[in-house]
């Protein structure tokens, strides 16, 4: 079964794809680093695909630290740099 894209979640056909919300003007997906071919510390991985461009951000050991961390962005936006994080 293929999996679909669609509007709301266009991430979603993309190789370790585990969920995504809506963010500032595009999306704040996590994904399995691994199978997405991100190379990073740990298994999980914060991804801002912006209109520009795809911004990597922090990893996680864990996938609850990883949701925990996108309520938190979508709670208080500004708080983490992802212009930083994409140096």
């Amino acid at each position: 079964m293929q999996t679909e894209t669609r509007k709301r979640k266009p991430h979603n056909d993309l190789a370790g794809y585990l969920f995504e919300r809506k963010f500032k003007n595009g999306h704040l997906a996590c994904y399995i680093a691994d199978e997405a071919g991100i190379d990073c510390e740990d298994k999980y991985v914060a991804v801002y695909h912006s209109p520009d461009a795809g911004h990597i951000g922090p990893s996680f050991t864990s996938l609850p630290k990883a949701r925990a961390f996108v309520k938190d962005c979508l709670e208080a936006p500004d708080d983490y740099d992802w212009a930083e994080a994409a140096q």
